[in-house]
């Protein structure tokens, strides 16, 4: 079966390579509206309808994003590497494996919502990225603004260490300001690898917040 990948041009000028549904996922921003992504076809129809190339190579499907002056010649030195393909492929399916099979296990802040860009649905199944560190009207920031499958909006607040009764409140004040600056539902989630027992109990008393926790894996190696 054939795979599919995205290709995009980087700062530098040079072709990146990714598997297409991770990238489309980690880039929601990009698009307006966001892409659906219950299945590789149906997005990959979406970008060619905005003008990406499409490239058959060594059986697997490229989806090419034009550059800012509608160019996908940049990547065409991709495609004339006959060597291209079964090595770079496998570090491919390495990098999907890491995000699908262990997302979580991230040690600080950034690394995490790095990794939940590309893998949303992680923390919940339908999620769907909606923007990153957005204010409110009281000022505080939301980590990551999802929407889910019945279009309700959900704040991620992410805390790397214990949640406490504070860290609730802004939740709690976050989702009030969105309710009232869209008149969308709004429940929210909490993020962090412990929970204060006051938050647990008062998070279990009402509807509108769940608590998501995440480990840190360590290894050790000689060197």
């Amino acid at each position: 079966m054939a795979k599919y990948y995205a290709v995009v041009k980087n700062e530098e000028g040079n072709p990146v390579v990714s598997p297409f549904l991770v990238w489309i996922r980690a880039n929601q921003n990009l698009f307006n509206p966001p892409i659906q992504t219950p299945n590789t076809h149906s997005p990959f129809r979406k970008v060619l309808q905005l003008g990406w190339q499409k490239v058959d190579f060594n059986g697997n499907v490229y989806g090419v994003k034009p550059d800012e002056n509608g160019d996908t010649s940049y990547a065409n030195s991709l495609f004339e590497k006959e060597e291209f393909g079964e090595e770079f492929e496998k570090e491919l399916d390495q990098l999907v494996e890491y995000f699908s099979e262990a997302p979580l296990e991230i040690s600080n802040k950034e690394d995490l919502i790095k990794a939940l860009k590309l893998n949303i649905e992680a923390l919940e199944e339908g999620l769907q990225i909606l923007s990153l560190e957005r204010s409110v009207k009281s000022g505080f920031k939301v980590d990551i603004l999802c929407k889910d499958h019945q279009g309700s909006l959900i704040p991620v607040k992410i805390k790397t260490e214990k949640a406490k009764i504070d860290d609730l409140i802004v939740l709690n004040t976050i989702i009030a300001d969105l309710v009232i600056e869209t008149g969308s539902r709004v429940r929210g989630l909490l993020v962090a690898p412990a929970i204060d027992e006051k938050v647990k109990k008062t998070i279990d008393q009402v509807n509108q917040v769940r608590f998501k926790k995440y480990s840190v894996k360590i290894d050790f190696e000689d060197v």
